[in-house]
């Protein structure tokens, strides 16, 4: 089986607050329960304590509580709608709730759900984002060597 972790990289870099060269801190405490949007932050000097840092291209991964897959889903869903789209693909790293599954699949839109464990086959399959660590030779007996002639 492959683990999202062996297709990542945890960057667990650490800074302290006043070094830090920004003026915007996020934080767990800042993520809405009911919106996938982040709609407020905070100042280092809020902070006390070493925290992660998080630069332009990293990839911002948290867990989140079933129900807010499921309304992540429903809100993807409204989005397309939006745009008049009649599919859509909704990927997550983790798993999706059994609630989010039977919507997705009880609606007029069509929308892929690809959880983790078949984003890492995707990206097995179509090479992207992997490195090849061994190969192996395949053998099969030649029978020909074998008859006498």
């Amino acid at each position: 089986m492959v683990t999202f972790g062996d297709i990542a990289q945890n960057v667990a870099v650490r800074v302290d607050p006043a070094d830090a060269k920004t003026d915007v801190y996020v934080g767990l405490e800042h993520l809405d329960p009911s919106s996938l949007h982040l709609r407020q932050w905070g100042h280092p000097s809020d902070v006390t304590g070493q925290k992660l840092a998080f630069k332009k291209g990293d990839v911002f991964f948290g867990r989140r509580r079933a129900y807010q897959r499921k309304l992540a889903v429903a809100e993807f869903v409204g989005a397309l709608q939006g745009k008049h789209a009649r599919k859509g693909v909704f990927i997550t790293t983790g798993t999706f709730a059994q609630g989010a599954v039977e919507y997705a699949a009880g609606i007029d839109s069509k929308v892929v759900l690809i959880d983790g464990k078949r984003l890492a086959e995707l990206m097995i399959e179509f090479d992207v984002g992997v490195s090849t660590r061994a190969t192996y030779q395949v053998k099969r007996i030649d029978s020909d060597y074998f008859n006498e002639e």
